[in-house]
């Protein structure tokens, strides 16, 4: 039923969870106790022998007692709970920050949250109530029977046989319920996954007036979780009341045997009260083991959520780190798949350091996979990657010497001082000013509030020529080496294209410049292209040259014409 690896992950906390064990058990001691005591007075009360305030005085301490150990037992519960939830939070950020560059291919949004949230969640139930209820229903009846034996071998030995018919009744259910559960949490992260896709994509669906059909279909996914919660209640309902059942008709039985034995003079008074009020302790251990079964269920499914992304394989590091000063990029007989089918053969690339290379091709041509490539985003299956006459970087020179800027920079909600210095956290205002000066953007945010000028999320209080001058002046702040423009400058407005070509040609004299771009017009600050077609190059040269000839050329002449088409007609 457990998952081993379920008992791994908690070898610290083993001891707080033995300690609540220890507290259920210290609590049962005292309930014990208080029965003892009120048999005795009961006794007492027979042969006019009571001592109300002796009584009185060990049912308060009892009862103090008792509240102490319970108030402590909540305590040390609630601990052993936040140290869990953050021991696996942890282990699951730092496994998902470990992916680097490589998270968006590993692993989804949507499964990150859900697995962090209601997932630990589940599993937190699963070590702080269930592992202890466990331990505590075996130990509870077993001490119980030991106590009470001297005082009656059949009734003890009675009352321990029907025990196995609880654990008997879970096992019995299991395979149902893990079936159902498994049912319930994949519905769930379903239904989880496509809310928060639809949240990201709202503006997409209005646009295309097709946010009726997706709410159509959060509907039936919304129903189907609804059903399948249904059905794991019916399931836990059922297995508590089959329990309950096998509970109480143990407690009766105990409780019959019991007025029988003191009726037939087998027992006496005190003896007989004390099966009779302890009948009911036999069996409540394995009635809350009961009820916590389908947490159990529910946070093994949970726990193979958060397996399957702590088993994922994280991108080994490199040996060796780079070297210092301007740093070329080159491809050597590079292959490269996504699946099985080969994309890129025997792939030869040179991207010059203190230059600008163009990458240019249709739509699937592979240009962007050569950026993710570069990045390391991806690792090829063959071929090396030189970044200058190293290959295999340690991963933190390759951040440390990348910037990426793609056409959705991604910008926080916070100041516009907050979203600058995540490239250079101790920038100083002068810094965060000047950077700000060579995007032209400076006169425009003094207008605003300055530095403390409110971002709003993802950028949306600025234009789309803002938001990419905005991206490029976080990597004049870092001071990458290697920087890769992913159609950052293919969709903008005409004055944002002219500031952030003239600033790329004054960039290249102390940085390596990737240009993706299906605006050939703006290959023409390039140094060197590549013309792309499913994985291979076609053409390349300097711009002068492919401008006059092959695919590029013609391409080239096609979109000028478009532009001057465009133009006319607007000045019409």
């Amino acid at each position: 039923m457990f998952n081993r690896r379920l008992l791994k992950e908690i070898d610290q906390e083993k001891i707080l969870i033995f300690i609540l064990c220890m507290l259920k058990l210290g609590i049962l001691g005292l309930n014990v106790a208080l029965i003892f005591v009120l048999a005795d007075f009961v006794m007492q009360i027979t042969q006019g022998q009571e001592e109300f305030l002796v009584f009185s005085g060990k049912v308060v301490v009892i009862m103090l007692t008792g509240y102490l150990f319970t108030r402590l037992y909540s305590y040390v519960s609630y601990f052993v709970s936040i140290r869990i939830k953050g021991k696996l939070r942890k282990a699951l950020f730092e496994k998902v920050y470990g992916f680097k560059q490589n998270f968006g291919q590993k692993v989804s949004i949507a499964k990150v949250i859900q697995t962090s949230v209601e997932g630990i969640e589940q599993l937190n139930l699963f070590y702080a109530e269930m592992l202890p209820q466990v331990v505590y229903s075996i130990l509870a009846p077993l001490l119980l029977f030991m106590l009470l034996y001297p005082m009656n071998k059949s009734i003890s030995l009675t009352l321990l046989a029907v025990i196995p018919a609880i654990p008997l009744a879970i096992l019995l259910v299991q395979a149902l319920a893990s079936r159902v559960v498994k049912s319930y949490w994949k519905s769930y992260t379903n239904l989880a996954e496509v809310f928060i896709d639809f949240l990201y994509g709202m503006t997409t669906l209005k646009i295309f007036e097709v946010d009726e059909d997706q709410n159509q279909r959060l509907n039936s996914l919304a129903e189907d979780f609804r059903k399948k919660t249904m059905k794991l209640l019916v399931v836990q309902l059922n297995n508590i009341t089959a329990m309950d059942l096998v509970a109480y008709l143990g407690t009766g039985l105990g409780i019959v045997l019991s007025i029988s034995a003191f009726l037939k003079g087998e027992m006496n008074l005190r003896n007989s009260l004390i099966f009779i009020l302890l009948s009911q302790e036999f069996f409540t251990p394995l009635r809350q083991l009961g009820s916590l079964f389908h947490v159990a269920m529910t946070g093994i499914s949970a726990a193979e959520d958060l397996y399957t992304v702590l088993e994922m394989e994280e991108k080994r590091d490199g040996e060796n780190h780079l070297e210092a000063g301007e740093l070329g990029v080159r491809f050597e007989r590079l292959d490269f798949s996504y699946t099985e089918k080969t994309f890129m053969t025997k792939l030869n690339l040179n991207f010059k350091k203190n230059a600008i290379t163009a990458l240019v091709g249709r739509s699937g041509s592979g240009k962007s996979t050569i950026a993710k490539l570069v990045m390391g985003q991806i690792e090829a299956k063959g071929g090396e990657i030189y970044y200058g006459e190293k290959t295999n970087p340690k991963n933190q020179d390759l951040l440390e010497s990348l910037a990426y800027v793609d056409n959705t920079p991604y910008f926080f909600t916070g100041s516009l001082a907050y979203n600058l210095r995540i490239a250079k956290p101790n920038a100083s205002e002068d810094e965060l000013w000047k950077v700000l000066d060579q995007l032209c953007l400076a006169d425009y945010f003094e207008e605003q509030e300055g530095l403390n000028t409110k971002i709003s999320e993802s950028g949306s209080n600025l234009s789309g020529g803002q938001k990419q001058r905005l991206a490029i002046a976080r990597v004049l702040l870092k001071g990458a080496r290697i920087l890769v423009l992913d159609e950052a400058i293919s969709n903008i407005d005409a004055e944002s294209e002219e500031i952030i070509l003239e600033l790329l040609e004054k960039l290249k004299k102390n940085t390596n410049i990737i240009l993706i771009t299906h605006r050939l017009k703006n290959t023409r600050i390039a140094d060197y292209i590549y013309f792309l077609d499913h994985g291979k190059v076609i053409q390349e040269g300097p711009f002068n040259h492919v401008k006059q000839e092959g695919v590029f050329g013609m391409l080239y002449q096609q979109q000028e014409e478009l532009e001057k088409w465009g133009i006319k007609n607007a000045n019409l």
